[in-house]
């Protein structure tokens, strides 16, 4: 009786089909509400171009993508009601103070408050999964849950249409003003008639309780299922839904944001009608779910086709159908409102595919970790529509330009159309092998590797972000200083780095990792915070101090990182979970590049030392309590887990310790092939590194902001080919499709003569030719990444009981030699603006480039050494 009447559990749905109803008109009323703020025609309008407009439009994001991931978890441990009530509360709240932060703020302002809306929003969709796992019977899913998740677009389209009538009668803040009060008038029904659960529940029946509880199967206790990180992280299907929400929500923000400017600027509706036809696509997106999902469950349960074939049929009619119709729109007659108007409902419209398309293909794929997977997906998903109107933004110079609108519609397109096709291709709806994860997988080592892996984010984003400082440092008079002292200035880093690349091997042994590592990022963390005072006070002098302080602290990264792996992570797992780590410092290096090129924009070039100190310093604060020198000194480690690593290292007995053999390392051939080889390599890299902003503003005129973000697109691209370069020699190696020598040779081959033969390219290009320059330099720096399977590795082949000491040898007198290329580019550029100077410089680390690849060649071995191995007592050697 209980599944055919209204009950207690229908009015929980009622309830989060409100709060994704409210969720979404805050969300989306910006679009409508910023058309009016910056209308020339209204009184005190806002002067913001289309490039503000874009930062506020995806400043929501900047906090939604931060809980994807955890509130399931957070969900699962606190339970859905008080996530979902903080939720719509923090957003009713700020929602009632955006008018006034605007007003006393500017943009800047509005960007941080949309931020927090969107920080508590980040848990809506996780928490919603949860709830309908405890409330919604299985033979009412389908219905109700549609019924649910139709309330973000029915909130969209009401928002959409109500905003432009409310900016006409009462103004722009009357939009947050309502927003804001509904919200608070749901937060306190839900506050009483809200539960978590059935069991919580104190207006539910028994017998709709025990309805509830033996359709789900929840009458006994419930078994909590690891989730299978590695195997989500290397499952093809998964990546290719990834790449598919992702591209989805590429189209579907560009769209949601961009659409109501276009029909005010392009198509010139007023304010009442934009929001009127700018919500038309959303209602028909919400009509069309409708049939979408009956049309699926019915051909399913006639067996018309396979799940498969259906989930990716409803996605292409959602992908495909929204890109022809978009082309189309480019095509349209200007003038034509009508015709617009209709191409860009059936744009929206058709998008409703993707929701009987790849959204069910996680329940799908994996029915025990659906909720994990969508915060995921979800959470690249949102960082790619942070990126979406920013994009849009830099494409829309004049917003008048029905030649721009085009660009931004074909390049959505080609998103729309390349992510469903590989969708199509990698994509399924199979139940995954994972869907039953295996037991104690996840475990504090790893948390552990997480730690190493954001110190090396950390410590290289603070060793590189010179280099885009000084670009903005020394366009202020304060700082006139001449290339040869810039030099100076990125090169004392490396004074200081060189010190204890030796003794940092000696010191972890006696102290431990851990307090090296602490000392380090903390050291790093105040001087960075300090630098802005001490450059203004004592110039380039009192930097070149800072710095060396930095790169003395920084010395002891590796060798300590080295000595933690080898405590914490097994055998079996070292591969994988080191170049993680170690790929830390290519992505820390991108990241840092992308984002100063903005902080500096938006808040000038002290901020990006003060923003580095204070990760750094949460950094410390995080791996005091959380960090352990070996699992043996852990005191959160579970004993079974201990046991694991210890029996995979070897290391349940007494360990014996190792004298280093300093005479056989030094008169061995292979072992100089080595350094010569980490020298050569170091020269061409650090000249990179650190001239490859000045080269992009000075000699590309490429502006300090979009110069940060193509300076982070080669580390980028090294951190993911090091993915790349590492399974394939794994794979050639396990199925003995050559020897270690020759794998190591041919990857490091790729990493010194790619880049030497794209620097050469790169001295060709005709002047003016910006992009094939940007495209040259990204696989210069790219290709680097086959010296972490060549070179870098070879130190473990040779003597892997001696892998750190030698690693620190070779390192030390490489950053010597990084220190000299510093120097050398600086007192050949003369002139930052002369390509020819430029040109001499890449010519020289090209050719510094093939000398280590032909002197690794033809000395370097990976055999393993004689020496690697101690002489026995009595042997009498």
């Amino acid at each position: 009786m209980c599944s055919k009447i209204f009950g207690i559990r229908h009015l929980q749905v009622l309830l989060l089909f409100f709060a994704l109803v409210l969720g979404f008109a805050m969300r989306v009323n910006i679009s409508m509400a910023i058309v009016a703020m910056t209308d020339k025609r209204s009184e005190d309008p806002f002067d913001w171009n289309m490039q503000i407009q874009s930062i506020v439009f995806s400043s929501f994001f900047w906090g939604y993508i931060i809980l994807q991931i955890p509130s399931g978890e957070l969900a699962a441990r606190y339970g859905g009601t008080i996530l979902v009530t903080i939720s719509i509360a923090v957003n009713s709240v700020v929602s009632l103070l955006i008018p006034f932060g605007a007003h006393y703020g500017g943009w800047k302002a509005l960007c941080v408050l949309r931020g927090i809306q969107g920080l508590s929003q980040g848990c809506l969709y996780p928490t919603m999964h949860h709830l309908i796992g405890k409330w919604v019977p299985l033979e009412e899913k389908a219905r109700l849950g549609t019924f649910i998740y139709g309330g973000t677009l029915l909130g969209t389209g009401i928002q959409l249409v109500a905003s432009g009538y409310i900016a006409a009668y009462w103004g722009w803040p009357a939009i947050f003003y309502i927003n804001g009060s509904l919200a608070a008038i749901w937060v306190m029904f839900y506050f009483f008639l809200g539960a978590d659960s059935p069991q919580k529940s104190k207006h539910i029946t028994r017998e709709e309780r025990l309805y509830i509880q033996t359709s789900l199967g929840h009458l006994n206790g419930q078994k909590i299922l690891k989730t299978p990180w590695k195997k989500l992280a290397l499952s093809r299907p998964f990546i290719s839904l990834i790449v598919m929400h992702s591209g989805h929500n590429w189209g579907f923000w560009t769209l949601m944001t961009e659409i109501p400017s276009y029909m005010n600027l392009i198509l010139e509706v007023d304010i009442k009608a934009n929001g009127t036809l700018s919500a038309l696509p959303y209602f028909v997106m919400y009509i069309l779910s409708i049939p979408c999902g009956i049309i699926s469950d019915y051909g399913l349960k006639k067996n018309w086709f396979s799940i498969n074939t259906c989930r990716k049929v409803s996605n292409s009619i959602g992908e495909f159908g929204p890109a022809l119709a978009l082309i189309a729109l480019c095509h349209s007659p200007p003038g034509n409102v009508t015709q617009a108007v209709g191409l860009l409902t059936v744009v929206v419209g058709l998008n409703a595919g993707h929701l009987s398309g790849f959204m069910l293909v996680h329940i799908d794929m994996a029915p025990n970790f659906a909720g994990t997977m969508m915060g995921i997906t979800t959470f690249f998903a949102n960082v790619v529509s942070i990126i979406a109107p920013l994009v849009a933004g830099l494409i829309l110079e004049d917003q008048y330009d029905i030649k721009q609108w085009a660009l931004v519609f074909y390049v959505t397109s080609c998103i729309y159309i390349v992510s469903n096709i590989i969708f199509i291709i990698f994509g399924t709806s199979a139940r995954q092998p994972w869907n039953e994860p295996e037991v104690g997988y996840w475990g504090i080592r790893h948390v552990q590797g997480f730690f190493l892996f954001t110190s090396f984010v950390l410590a290289f984003a603070m060793r590189i972000n010179m280099s885009m400082a000084i670009v903005a440092m020394t366009a202020e008079r304060t700082f006139a200083w001449s290339m040869q002292t810039q030099s100076v200035i990125l090169s004392s880093f490396l004074w200081g780095y060189v010190v204890l690349q030796i003794p940092s091997g000696l010191m972890t042994a006696k102290y431990g990792g851990k307090i090296l590592l602490i000392m380090c990022n903390s050291v790093n963390a105040i001087v960075s915070l300090l630098i802005p005072y001490i450059s203004y006070k004592t110039g380039w002098k009192g930097l070149c101090f800072c710095r060396v302080l930095q790169g003395l602290s920084q010395g002891s990264i590796y060798p300590a990182s080295h000595y933690l792996v080898t405590k914490w992570i097994p055998i079996e797992e070292k591969g994988r979970c080191v170049s993680i780590i170690y790929g830390g410092a290519f992505l820390g290096m991108g990241l840092q590049l992308l984002v100063s090129g903005f902080i500096i924009h938006i808040w000038e070039w002290p901020a990006i030392f003060y923003s580095n100190g204070i990760l750094g310093i949460i950094w410390c604060l995080s791996y005091m309590y959380f960090g352990s020198d070996s699992p043996q000194k852990s005191k959160m480690i579970s004993p079974e887990e201990r046991l694991l690593i210890q029996t995979s290292l070897g290391l349940v007995g007494p360990q014996k310790v190792l004298k280093t053999p300093w005479k056989a390392i030094f008169t061995s051939v292979p072992f100089y092939a080595l350094l010569l080889t980490h020298c050569f390599h170091n020269w061409g890299f650090w000249t990179l590194v650190t001239e490859l902003p000045s080269y992009m503003g000075q000699a590309l005129n490429v502006h300090i902001k979009k110069n940060g973000v193509v300076s982070s697109i080669p580390y980028f691209t090294t951190y993911a080919l090091s993915f790349v370069f590492g399974f394939a020699t794994d794979y050639a190696l396990k199925n003995k499709l050559c020897s270690t020598g020759t794998c190591r040779k041919v990857c490091n081959s790729i990493g010194e003569l790619g880049p030497a033969i794209m620097l050469i390219a790169l001295c060709q290009v005709p002047k003016g030719q910006v992009t094939a320059c940007i495209v040259l330099l990204v696989l210069v720096v790219g290709l680097n990444a086959g010296y972490m399977t060549g070179f870098n590795i070879t130190h473990i082949d040779m003597a892997p009981n001696f892998a750190g000491p030698l690693m620190g040898m070779t390192g030390c007198i490489a950053n010597f030699v990084g220190i000299m290329a510093l120097l050398v580019a600086g007192a050949i550029i003369e002139d930052e603006k002369d390509p020819e100077q430029w040109r001499i410089v890449f010519y020289l680390s090209s050719a510094i480039y093939i000398a280590a690849s032909l002197v690794f060649i033809f000395f370097a071995s990976n055999e393993k050494q004689a020496w690697n191995d101690p002489p026995q007592e009595g042997s009498g050697k």
